[in-house]
């Protein structure tokens, strides 16, 4: 969760894992908000993409140590093209 996705994320999520019963979901974010993040270091950028790293490798690397002794892991991670 990087604080700033569209409703639609959200809604396309909860659809997803309720018609998919059995699949646990876990949301994850980072311990700052985005427009916070910005606040103090500027906006992300091609030569600052300090976004990617804060808001989903970090997290997502956390939660993955802290369930990866269970049944497995499946990762959804948007990531736009350049």
């Amino acid at each position: 969760n990087t604080t700033i996705e569209y409703p639609d994320t959200h809604n396309y999520m909860d659809r997803f894992f309720g018609n998919n019963g059995g699949i646990p979901l876990r949301e994850n974010s980072s311990d700052q908000a985005f427009l916070e993040m910005c606040k103090l270091i500027g906006p992300p950028s091609m030569l600052n993409a300090w976004c990617c790293s804060v808001f989903k490798a970090s997290p997502i690397s956390r939660l993955i140590n802290e369930v990866k002794g269970e049944e497995g892991v499946i990762s959804f991670e948007g990531v736009r093209r350049r």
